[in-house]
């Protein structure tokens, strides 16, 4: 949806991701900076690289994706911007291992 995003930046210990844009227009955001995406376009995240990825709908009109993941039970999803990571038990803990109720 317009002004939305698919997620805080994150990226994952043993997970790799494929992001296909559908329709519309989106921001794909990465540590290293901002990039627009177009019908067509493809962005891939390796499983443990440290660059934190979302997308974001800075347009008017709806946009589509598909997202093609790997499964692994040992993954662990790295939130940096809030920082939290999301354990394989599915517990939230802070980066110190603090567990988030």
């Amino acid at each position: 949806m317009p002004g939305s995003a698919s997620s805080h930046r994150h990226w994952h210990s043993h997970v790799d991701e494929i992001i296909v844009l559908l329709n519309g227009a989106l921001t794909l955001v990465e540590d290293l900076g901002e990039t627009p995406l177009l019908p067509g376009d493809i962005a891939v995240f390796p499983a443990g690289v440290s660059d934190g990825h979302c997308l974001r709908n800075d347009s008017a009109a709806p946009a589509q994706f598909f997202v093609v993941a790997s499964r692994d039970p040992a993954d662990r999803c790295h939130y940096a911007d809030a920082d939290l990571i999301a354990e394989p038990d599915g517990t939230l803990r802070r980066a110190d291992r603090t567990v988030v109720a």
